[in-house]
């Protein structure tokens, strides 16, 4: 088995609304669960994921997706890939699928408050901002995060570089 790892950088620039959520709902969006873009058309469809995540790396301006691959499907699964984000910067988002990110986020968030370690962290980042920013508040912004803030975001992506590991 081989990890593929593609890299998207976006700039810094970019309001930390936007870069926060966008991230997180383009992840959730194209790898959160069985029902989620990439894991639909890189391990149904072409049969060649063992999983497939996509994790957005807020502090670092880069979005990354990496999959557990065969290694005879690296270059259908990397292609499959850098597809399902083209769409999204296309504006062909799945409403059902966007609607379920948003309420995997939201339930994310809903557990988070009966988590004593990520209460703690959430101390700790509102000491270091200087504010006080809750999970309540959290799960609003979830809520009022909408289709065209995740094109937005898709859209602030360049593809930065891809690596496969042995």
């Amino acid at each position: 088995m081989h990890q593929l790892l593609i890299g998207y950088g976006y700039d810094q620039s970019l309001p930390i609304y936007l870069k926060q959520f966008g991230g997180l709902f383009l992840g959730e969006y194209l790898a959160g669960d069985e029902s989620s873009k990439l894991f639909t058309e890189v391990r149904k469809k072409l049969g060649a994921a063992y999983a497939i995540d996509a994790t957005n790396y807020l502090n670092n301006s880069l979005f990354l997706i990496s999959t557990g691959i065969s290694k005879d499907k690296i270059a259908a699964a990397s292609k499959a890939i850098k597809m399902g984000v083209k769409a999204v910067q296309d504006g062909k988002v799945n409403e059902g699928i966007f609607s379920k990110a948003k309420s995997a986020l939201k339930r994310n968030y809903q557990i988070s408050t009966d988590r004593q370690d990520l209460i703690l962290i959430q101390m700790l980042a509102n000491a270091l901002r200087g504010r006080d920013y809750t999970f309540v508040q959290r799960i609003a912004d979830v809520d009022r995060f909408k289709i065209d803030k995740l094109i937005e975001f898709s859209q602030k992506l360049y593809f930065n570089e891809s690596y496969c590991l042995k």
